[in-house]
């Protein structure tokens, strides 16, 4: 019987046109055994691979998309590709594959047929936000998406600012970038004057930018984050 394959988790670019900053070349190197490759989106997962050097390789790779799920038959091509020797691998649309990001579900189910995951570097823009703002990185959360509806986002909002001042923990959220700034002024208008917010935005971009500072003072020049990729943090200690 042959060796079983591995499943290799890839990160992706944070969005940037050039990768050699922040992705490995040697990410290529765990790709040449792969048969079957999951993916959010084909188109971004294809740039990555051609980023990679693979372009003449792309017909050698099926791309299968995990954006509306994993079912029955994603879980038999999964196995059936590892069983018969081939590494498998999963490509995040951006950042680090499973974290804020579908693919996890896979991740346990190569655990319980007992498959080697192996995990890659690259981005996360979670950690990269946390390392930068200058919050409690011993104790944090992350929370992924707020409520949409209005008075349940102030609630959790008031919930993150609670957990913050209590346990001295550092609380990380995100939001899609059309609704940024609703979200920021909800912030601005729940949390109390001298509680923390950091925005991260744009990471790993050129115009990417960093700030830490109280309510208060951002109430006093509130920026632009309409349609720009942001992480949010909250700390108060």
């Amino acid at each position: 019987m042959s060796a079983r394959g591995s499943f290799y988790l890839i990160p992706n670019s944070l969005g940037a046109d050039s990768i050699s900053d922040t992705i490995p070349p040697s990410l290529s190197n765990f790709l040449i055994n792969t048969a079957v490759i999951f993916v959010e989106k084909e188109k971004l997962a294809r740039r990555l691979l051609i980023q990679l050097g693979l372009k003449e390789k792309l017909d050698q790779f099926e791309l299968i998309s995990i954006k509306h799920g994993i079912d029955a038959e994603m879980r038999k091509a999964f196995q059936h590709c590892v069983e018969s020797g081939k590494d498998v691998a999963l490509i995040s649309d951006a950042g680090c594959p499973a974290i804020a990001d579908p693919g996890h579900e896979l991740v346990s189910f190569a655990h319980k047929i007992g498959i080697s995951v192996r995990p890659k570097t690259g981005p996360s823009s979670i950690i990269l936000a946390l390392m930068a703002s200058g919050f409690n990185g011993q104790n944090f959360a992350f929370h992924g998406y707020l409520p949409k509806e209005v008075n349940k986002k102030i609630q959790h909002i008031r919930k993150l600012e609670s957990l913050a001042i209590k346990e001295d923990q550092t609380q990380i959220f995100i939001e899609t970038p059309f609704r940024n700034q609703y979200l920021f002024k909800d912030l601005l208008s729940t949390c109390q004057k001298n509680t923390n917010i950091c925005l991260a935005v744009n990471l790993t971009f050129e115009d990417e930018w960093i700030k830490s500072t109280t309510v208060e003072q951002w109430r006093r020049n509130v920026p632009d984050i309409h349609k720009k990729q942001c992480i949010f943090l909250i700390y108060k200690p």
